[in-house]
């Protein structure tokens, strides 16, 4: 109760540094969810609490944000070896996170997804600068989102792939089966044209030799 009574009397424009990496993270983590076409994850971020309830909330999700961003990079602490001043410390931060995110090959090559990264990357820095909370994502959200990339070439990156093979496994699986009646009948079908094809030969040659028959027999009348 203590805690949440000295976040809550933090002045805005001053947050305290868990404060402002759990805004940073929170920020991150809602532009992933939107540029890879899940905004409905949004709602289990926990941005109102300490940066251990932020990180909860990040561990469960299906795009691993908390196994291929988060931990790298805020869980060692590495990035901060030397820095000990709040702005330094958040600077780093948000240049890891981005650097991160940039790492894309895939997100490289999509100049829509380049500019939302920078208009994050804006945010963040504006974040540092001033202590104003940096929005929500949504303006931040892409008309399509390319989710091809593996791990080693973005963490994030692979974090969405995870997500969109996961749903395309799901939509394979829902896909309706071919029908039982149409592996039955059409080798039947076939069986029975090819017998169609045969009867109307040997019709043919019986007409064939009844007319000449009655050729013959014109022929012998006197």
């Amino acid at each position: 109760m203590a805690g949440a009574e000295a976040r809550a009397q933090t002045p805005l424009g001053q947050p305290s540094l868990d404060e402002a990496k759990v805004q940073i993270w929170c920020a991150t983590a809602r532009y992933v969810y939107e540029d890879a076409g899940r905004p409905n994850l949004k709602r289990t971020l926990r941005c109102g609490g300490s940066l251990p309830d932020l990180a909860a909330s990040l561990r469960p999700d299906s795009l691993r944000i908390y196994s291929l961003l988060y931990q790298p990079i805020e869980s060692k602490g590495k990035i901060y070896k030397g820095l000990k001043d709040t702005p330094a410390r958040l600077g780093v931060l948000t240049k890891a996170i981005v650097a991160k995110l940039r790492a894309s090959p895939a997100r490289q090559r999509d100049p829509a997804r380049l500019a939302r990264l920078q208009v994050l990357e804006k945010r963040l820095t504006d974040y540092v600068q001033t202590g104003l909370p940096p929005g929500n994502g949504r303006d931040d959200e892409a008309p399509d989102a390319d989710t091809t990339a593996r791990a080693a070439t973005g963490p994030a990156e692979a974090a969405e792939a995870a997500g969109q093979v996961a749903l395309g496994g799901r939509a394979a699986s829902a896909a309706p089966a071919e029908p039982l009646l149409n592996r039955v009948f059409a080798p039947l079908a076939l069986i029975l044209s090819m017998l169609s094809l045969v009867l109307f030969a040997v019709l043919r040659a019986s007409m064939g030799r009844e007319l000449r028959q009655l050729r013959r027999l014109a022929s012998l009348a006197p």
